[in-house]
C-alpha cells in the first residue's frame, strides 16, 4: 500500500465523526452579541414610539374634551360644569361626547372650573419634547377655585393644559 493512501486512511480515521466545517465558539459568541445589541436598539426605538403615541392620544383626547365642554357651554348659557374630571362624564355623556376618555397609562385627566364660564383641563405627558407642550396654557389652579375640581399645576414641564 502506498504511503499516500495510508496517510489518507489515517486522516479519515482521525477525523471520523468530526465535521471539518462549522463555527467556532468565538464566532458564535460574536454573532450572539451583535444580535443582542441590535435587539436592544430596536426595543428602545419601539418604546420611544409608544411614548410618543400615548402623548399624541392624550393631546387628542384633551382637545376632544375641550370641544365637548365648549358645545356644552353653548347649550347651557355659557356655563361650564363644576366638579372634577371624575364627575365630568355626568354632564357630557352621551349628548356631547360618546365616552369620557381615560389616560392611556391608567392615570387620570384633570379638570377645574375656573369660574362659571371658564375651565382648565390637563394631562400629564411622558415625553418632555412633546410638541403639544409648546402650546400649553401654563395656568396654576392651586387649589381649584370651587374647591371641588382637580388642582392643576400647568407650570410643570410635563403638564399639557388647555383653558377656555
Amino acid at each position: 500500500m502506498p504511503k499516500e493512501k495510508i496517510k489518507i486512511i489515517l486522516k479519515n480515521k482521525l477525523t471520523l465523526g468530526k465535521s471539518l466545517t462549522g463555527f467556532t465558539l468565538i464566532e458564535l459568541l460574536v454573532v450572539i452579541a451583535i444580535i443582542g445589541i441590535l435587539a436592544s436598539v430596536i426595543l428602545a426605538s419601539v418604546n420611544q414610539a409608544r411614548v410618543r403615541a400615548r402623548d399624541a392620544r392624550r393631546t387628542a383626547e384633551v382637545k376632544s374634551i375641550h370641544t365637548a365642554l365648549d358645545v356644552y357651554a353653548d347649550a347651557n348659557g355659557a356655563n361650564v360644569p363644576t366638579g372634577n374630571y371624575a364627575g365630568l362624564g355626568a354632564f357630557l355623556v352621551p349628548n356631547y361626547i360618546g365616552l369620557m376618555p381615560s389616560d392611556p397609562s391608567g392615570g387620570s385627566y384633570l379638570y377645574c372650573q375656573l369660574d362659571p364660564e371658564h375651565y382648565q383641563i390637563a394631562a400629564t405627558m411622558e415625553d418632555a419634547s412633546a410638541s403639544a407642550l409648546a402650546s400649553k396654557a401654563g395656568l396654576v389652579s392651586n387649589p381649584c377655585p370651587d374647591n371641588t375640581g382637580d388642582t392643576i399645576d400647568g407650570s410643570l414641564p410635563l403638564v399639557y393644559d388647555v383653558k377656555n
